[in-house]
């Protein structure tokens, strides 16, 4: 019995504070020249679901596009183990307009590989051999003097530039060239290949 007169009396507290509230928002709208109806507040509820699920849509874009990125990246790293490497003098450097790429052309190379072809299926490895010179694409914005040594390591991912006035080496990383603007420089400026 106590049980249900607990229930009774909660059930009651709790209507009459419901009442109060609905009472109280009926004045405030009525006093500021309003009516409190429902169809204001109907629709309230559905810009914060749509902008929820517009966001966990972004959030899903977002893992696919790292995942897609992490997988061709390992595709471009297993390429780049090639056991390829060059030593050469630099002859000259061919830098276009897009973020500092260029094409270092070599001369006297030592090499563990006669020729190198630098075209892929819509991308372009960063190195070719042919003919005892070798041309490297990648991005340099400090300009690198003619006649510095750089030795280029595949496996590594690196090339480092050596100069030979004072002793000083700088290392750069290198990567497939996938960009259709730097692949179309390499089409018009190389030397090897023409």
């Amino acid at each position: 019995m106590s049980h249900n007169w607990f229930l009774n009396r909660f059930w009651i507290r709790n209507s009459f504070v419901t009442q109060s509230i609905t009472k109280f928002n009926t004045k405030l709208a009525v006093k500021f020249g309003g009516t409190l109806e429902k169809s204001k507040f109907e629709g309230k509820m559905k810009y914060p679901k749509i902008t929820f699920f517009v966001f966990i849509l972004w959030i899903c874009g977002i893992y696919l596009i790292f995942k897609i990125g992490e997988k061709e990246s390992e595709i471009n790293d297993k390429l780049l183990k090639n056991n390829v490497e060059i030593i050469g003098i630099i002859e000259s450097i061919q830098i276009s307009n897009n973020h500092c790429f260029a094409i270092i052309h070599l001369k006297n190379i030592k090499t563990n590989t006669k020729i190198f072809n630098q075209k892929l299926n819509k991308k372009y490895f960063p190195y070719a051999i042919r003919n005892g010179k070798s041309e490297i694409y990648a991005h340099i914005c400090n300009f690198e003097n003619i006649g510095d040594t750089l030795t280029l390591k595949s496996n590594e991912k690196i090339i480092m530039i050596s100069q030979n006035s004072n002793i000083k080496k700088s290392i750069r990383d290198i990567g497939i060239v996938r960009e259709e603007t730097d692949m179309n420089f390499i089409k018009l400026n190389t030397k090897l290949y023409k």
